[in-house]
């Protein structure tokens, strides 16, 4: 078992041909798939395959795909990248290859390590696995077996990659939090007009027109601050909000006019796709 990670000779050359080629492979992979979600990271866009409520939505949405504000695709990406251009110099050229092995060997742990941290984060904290990140993941783990099986064992920069993840998940536990995008809109238009019964609300310019008591509410209807719920019963962001809100409702006097939008196309034509936990989104709003 000592032999596991430490081969018994190493040489300017280490990996094998088909070792090489492996690794390279995996490498290119990862590095496809952590490009992949960087884009749609930083686009801010709808992912592919990954309906609204759906597992891989609420793990790319989550503040643990963030750390500095900034995806941690981007990270990967950056981390596959130094490994493929590092294999390539490792098989083609004879100068260097000392210190890409070094460099490699810390990339690897780097990999190994982040990608156990963020497969516990998905399964014991969010509850929701990434299908585009656990596929990283699991090239991850080959990849650094790959490496680390085959590479003359470099303890320095293993430590150094080991210490770089407990940087990462230190900040990602106590360090600032990803900042909310917040969009304002003009009041002009807008209204808040009669008491009780006879109480009206207009919202965005006046295009939205509510009447407080027709509608589900939560609170005195003549409360001075008015809150749209544009709610999904079946979205878990949703049932956070609630959640928060009623611990606010002790310290504040607020009215919440519950809105839903069911968060698929059955009914809302503002999706396109239909994610599992939302199939019966339509039938329990109408239940409203």
């Amino acid at each position: 078992q000592a032999r596991l990670f430490m081969p018994a000779k190493s040489s300017s050359r280490p990996l094998s041909l088909f070792t090489w080629l492996a690794a390279l492979i995996v490498a290119v992979a990862g590095l496809g798939l952590s490009i992949f979600l960087m884009i749609h990271s930083l686009a801010g866009g709808a992912v592919p395959g990954c309906a609204a409520g759906s597992g891989c939505q609420v793990v790319l949405a989550s503040p643990w795909s963030r750390v500095l504000g900034q995806p941690v695709a981007e990270f990967a990406t950056a981390v596959y990248a130094m490994v493929v251009v590092l294999l390539l110099q490792v098989r083609l050229k004879r100068s260097g290859t000392r210190v890409a092995e070094m460099v490699l060997a810390g990339c690897a742990v780097v990999i190994a390590l982040s990608a156990v941290w963020f497969i516990v984060l998905q399964a014991a904290v969010l509850g929701e696995l990434c299908r585009y990140c656990m596929a990283v993941h699991v090239a991850g783990l080959v990849l650094s077996f790959l490496l680390l099986r085959n590479l003359p064992p470099r303890v320095g920069p293993m430590l150094v990659g080991a210490a770089g993840v407990v940087l990462l998940v230190g900040l990602q536990l106590f360090g600032p939090a990803p900042q909310t995008r917040v969009i304002n809109f003009a009041h002009t238009g807008n209204f808040d007009h009669g008491q009780g019964a006879s109480r009206q609300v207009a919202l965005l310019n006046g295009a939205i027109r509510l009447a407080p008591a027709s509608l589900p509410h939560i609170g005195d209807i003549d409360a001075p601050i008015v809150l749209v719920d544009v709610m999904d019963y079946t979205c878990p962001f949703c049932r956070q909000l609630d959640d928060q809100l009623r611990k606010l409702r002790g310290e504040m006097n607020f009215l919440t006019i519950i809105t839903p939008a069911p968060m698929s196309s059955k009914c809302n034509p503002n999706y396109r796709d239909t994610g599992e936990r939302h199939e019966d989104a339509c039938a329990i709003a109408k239940l409203m």
